[in-house]
């Protein structure tokens, strides 16, 4: 089965974004509204790493269980967002690594994620946000995230 799906046009949307607050506009939420589709329609299912690949996986080779594009978002003055995925025991940690759990309009529930061993775990950290506050966003290569997230850093 195949299936065609139209990708975000990146380019109009970021020329107007300093001119509106509308979505259709934001290019940052469009971008996760689209990692949010693809994560729903093919998260079980190239060489550069990009935000736009429409299934899950293309852009990591010889690998094909997926269920995660991550991200890292960018403030207004270009530094990485971050929020500490254990705020109470571990609130000097930080993280600019997110997962997009659900989104309405351009308000997104973001899930903070945690490099582990090399191998990038979901945390009980989430963050609601508005894209439209962020001038930036980089894809980082599609992952697994396990349905137990960690606490502290370490596995619950």
């Amino acid at each position: 089965m195949s299936i065609e799906i139209k990708k975000p046009d990146f380019d109009e949307a970021c020329r107007n974004r300093r001119n509106s607050r509308d979505e259709d506009v934001c290019c940052v939420c469009r971008t996760v509204k689209f990692i949010d589709m693809v994560q729903k329609k093919f998260g079980l299912d190239g060489c550069c790493i990009t935000c736009s690949a429409p299934r899950l996986g293309e852009n990591v080779p010889g690998v094909n269980t997926f269920n995660t594009r991550p991200f890292i978002l960018f403030t207004e003055d270009g530094d990485p967002f971050a929020i500490a995925p254990d705020p109470i025991t571990a609130p000097g940690t930080l993280t600019t690594i997110f997962r997009v759990e659900s989104i309405r309009d351009c308000c997104a529930e973001l899930r903070a994620i945690v490099i582990t061993d090399g191998v990038f775990v979901g945390t009980n950290a989430c963050v609601t946000v508005d894209l439209c506050e962020f001038i930036g966003i980089q894809c980082l290569p599609d992952v697994f995230i396990g349905c137990t997230p960690v606490t502290n850093n370490a596995p619950a």
